[in-house]
């Protein structure tokens, strides 16, 4: 179990790692052009690490003798859903919403994929669990405080179609919650590695129009020496989240994930904290303790209800 949460962290700390190489690229290429660079690009690193660690692309997880089962249906979805949906939803609202809207509207990831667990995968939800789950929003809420200046209220004012906005933002937490469930509902055999690089090959081709599309409002002439190892970052925390979510999810219940879904806003904060110049605040620290404590209590044993 310890090794699963281990797992966890390190998909939400890669998501996080993409979220920041992103914003540093949003200035000179577009999301379409870049999703379907990045995920070209995790195509590729996984299928070396398939032919180096496996010798062949499709393996049981049982090993040769096995024979691989694919489910070339549910991969394809948990491609539209984590891959496709998320990132136009969640990117397109962004730019009709304000930062801290979304941050908040993002608060309530942890309810929607615990709810998605109950109806869909019937799963039981103890007490701890619950209230785990309040702190981790209520941790997030308190993570968005400190963009609750003067300046940033007077900015958000003056954007316009802001309920289109939160409704995309609000839209892509329920793509990339169903992606979880599709993870358990899957009935294949074949390695996390052998998974991952089908997903992102779906999402590759399900990117691709959009891609070529937009390609031409690029200036590529910009795009050069740092830009491509934020370009590499971003592809590589592609392999790292569908690779380590899915071995995750594996060994844990789809609720415990929903409760570790409240680091990730923390992560990203830490990150632009490093990187981005952005400043540690007492509600980022109040927030980390709120996060931290609900996973603690999630984990404590509870009667399920």
């Amino acid at each position: 179990m310890v090794r699963g949460h281990l797992y966890l962290v390190l998909a939400l700390f890669s998501t996080a790692v993409s979220v920041i190489a992103l914003k540093l690229l949003l200035p000179v290429i577009n999301l379409y052009t870049y999703a379907t660079l990045r995920f070209t690009i995790s195509s590729i690193i996984i299928l070396f690490f398939l032919l180096m660690s496996q010798k062949k692309i499709f393996l049981a997880k049982k090993g040769p003798h096995e024979k691989p089962v694919l489910h070339l249906k549910n991969h394809f979805l948990q491609a539209i859903s984590t891959g496709l949906l998320f990132n136009i939803f969640f990117y397109s609202g962004l730019k009709f919403t304000t930062a801290t809207s979304a941050s908040i509207i993002g608060s309530i990831q942890p309810a929607v994929l615990t709810l998605f667990a109950f109806f869909l995968l019937k799963e039981k939800i103890n007490n701890n669990k619950i209230w785990a789950i309040i702190l981790s929003i209520l941790g997030i809420v308190l993570l968005s405080l400190d963009n609750l200046s003067p300046s940033a209220v007077i900015n958000a004012t003056k954007r316009e179609g802001s309920f289109l906005g939160d409704g995309l933002v609000f839209l892509s937490l329920l793509p990339q919650s169903y992606y979880s469930i599709l993870l358990k509902q899957s009935k294949s055999n074949l390695t996390n590695l052998s998974s991952a690089f089908l997903v992102s090959l779906f999402a590759f081709i399900s990117f691709l129009p959009f891609g070529l599309y937009h390609a031409t409002d690029v200036d590529w002439s910009l795009i050069k020496g740092i830009y491509y190892l934020y370009i590499f970052l971003g592809s590589a925390a592609v392999f790292v989240f569908l690779f380590f979510w899915g071995k995750a999810m594996e060994t844990i219940s789809t609720s415990t994930a929903a409760v570790f879904t409240g680091l990730l806003p923390i992560m990203v904060s830490l990150l632009a904290i490093a990187f981005l110049n952005e400043v540690f605040t007492y509600a980022d620290a109040l927030g980390l303790i709120f996060v931290l404590t609900a996973i603690i209590i999630g984990e404590l044993p509870s009667k399920t209800r």
